[in-house]
């Protein structure tokens, strides 16, 4: 999935690679299931790095109350 979302490639190429590098062998169509399935998983690992993050900063206390909020800026080129 991370091949998918950070590589920036389609569907059919990225389980190319996850084959070629003998990480996985699914269809395209598995793949799409499996990234419909995963936001709970997403969102576990952001949380989880949202935490490690925060802990290695002093956040000044004027700001520490205000809610932190993260922007997609990510560009989809197919459908």
């Amino acid at each position: 999935m991370l091949i998918y979302f950070c590589n920036d490639c389609s569907m059919r190429e990225t389980v190319a690679r996850a084959a070629a590098a003998g990480l996985v062998n699914i269809s395209d169509v598995a793949l799409l299931k499996r990234i419909d399935k995963c936001g709970a998983w997403f969102q576990w690992m952001t949380e989880g790095l949202v935490k490690q993050t925060s802990e290695n900063f002093d956040i000044p206390e004027s700001i520490s109350h205000r809610p932190l909020i993260a922007v997609d800026g990510s560009v989809v080129k197919e459908p």
